[in-house]
C-alpha cells in the first residue's frame, strides 16, 4: 500500500507543470552569445534550472545599427529577464522597457544613466 502512495504521489507531482522561465540574451556577435552561455548556464543548472526543461534562451545579435529592432523581438517574446551584453546592447535594452529585469555586462550602466 505505501508503494501505491508514493507512486500516486509521484504521478501526481509529475503531472505539476513546472514554470518555464525566459532568459533573453542580446550581443554584437555570437561569440558573445556562446560565451554568456558558457558561462551562465552551469551557474543557473545549480539553481536548479534546465534549458528545455524550465529554461528558455531568447539569444540575438547583431551590430548596432540593428539593437533597437532585436530589442524589439526580445521584448515582445515577454523574457523574464534580459541579459544585455556589451554597451550598444545595454543601451538598447534600457530604451526598449523599463518593465523587464536587465543585466548588463559591460560599461557600468550607473556611470551611463542606465540604473541608479
Amino acid at each position: 500500500v505505501l508503494w501505491l502512495t508514493v507512486a500516486a504521489a509521484v504521478a501526481v507531482a509529475q503531472q505539476v507543470t513546472e514554470r518555464v522561465f525566459r532568459l533573453a540574451q542580446l550581443a554584437s556577435s555570437k561569440a558573445s552569445l556562446d560565451l554568456t552561455r558558457s558561462m551562465t548556464l552551469p551557474e543557473l543548472a545549480k539553481l536548479g534550472f534546465a534549458e528545455w526543461r524550465n529554461l528558455v534562451l531568447i539569444e540575438r545579435h547583431g551590430d548596432e545599427t540593428a539593437m533597437p529592432g532585436l530589442m524589439h523581438e526580445i521584448v515582445e517574446a515577454k523574457p523574464d529577464a534580459i541579459v544585455a551584453i556589451g554597451g550598444a546592447a545595454v543601451k538598447s535594452a534600457a530604451a526598449a522597457t523599463k518593465a523587464i529585469p536587465i543585466i548588463g555586462f559591460g560599461p557600468d550602466v550607473i556611470f551611463l544613466g542606465y540604473a541608479t
